[in-house]
């Protein structure tokens, strides 16, 4: 029969050690918001590509479309 008891401190894993949280380094959340900008725009830039495609086949004025999306980064530019 097996025997319940708690692990020793030398039985503990190291992984299982305390580790101080990374999102308290200012270097670290820095990083994480820079690679999310990176992401968001690339996705950005996919849907205006894809918006420009359906203008294109459609056969609609892209630059009134193009007009629109300048003026809203000039307004957040801001």
């Amino acid at each position: 029969m097996a025997v319940n008891h708690l692990p020793t401190r030398e039985s503990v894993p190291k992984s299982k050690e305390f580790k101080e949280d990374p999102m308290n380094s200012r270097d670290v959340r820095q990083r994480i918001n820079a690679f999310a900008r990176e992401k968001f725009k690339v996705k950005l830039l996919q849907e205006i590509e894809f918006d420009l495609m359906v203008c294109k086949l459609e056969g609609w004025n892209m630059e009134s479309y193009v007009c629109e999306i300048k003026g809203l980064m000039i307004y957040f530019r801001k």
